[in-house]
């Protein structure tokens, strides 16, 4: 008994959807029935982050870099590369945290009898740091207290 009414449900399905299915597009079919063949092939490779971006024909995208150099003033040149830091240091250059100095750098450092708790310092790239601390670079060693509140 069950079977008749089963068969009346689709026809009667069928005689609700008949409208809509002769309307239908050929070619979007088509197109369909197409789409889901090929869902039975392998699945198109993934495209990788160095693949050009579809549509805009431009180069794929390149890891960041610099480079920088730096006179030391005595005849040698310190050089780094990074790939996402470079810059001046007080030893020389420093890439990416790597610092590479001066094959001469020094520093000195002083205290003055006006500030005694106070150190000055001076540092060169040329190794120009006076044996007897006279100072860095040509320059003189000064005492330049730092102004200290009064109530220090």
């Amino acid at each position: 008994m069950r079977h008749p009414r089963l068969v009346a449900l689709i026809v009667l399905s069928l005689a609700l959807l008949a409208p809509f299915a002769a309307g239908a597009d050929p070619v979007a079919e088509e197109l369909f029935l197409q789409s889901l063949s090929r869902g039975a092939q392998a699945p198109a490779q993934e495209p990788s982050l160095q693949d050009p971006v579809p549509g805009i024909n431009g180069p794929a995208p390149q890891q960041r870099s610099c480079s920088i150099s730096r006179d030391c003033g005595d005849g040698n040149t310190v050089a780094c590369t990074g790939t996402y830091s470079c810059a001046y240091s007080t030893k020389g250059v420093k890439c990416d945290g790597a610092e590479v100095a001066c094959p001469n750098f020094c520093s000195i450092g002083w205290t003055c009898s006006q500030c005694p708790s106070y150190v000055s310092y001076c540092y060169s790239t040329s190794g120009d740091c006076g044996v007897t601390n006279e100072g860095c670079n040509g320059g003189t060693k000064d005492c330049a207290c730092p102004d200290i509140p009064p109530w220090w």
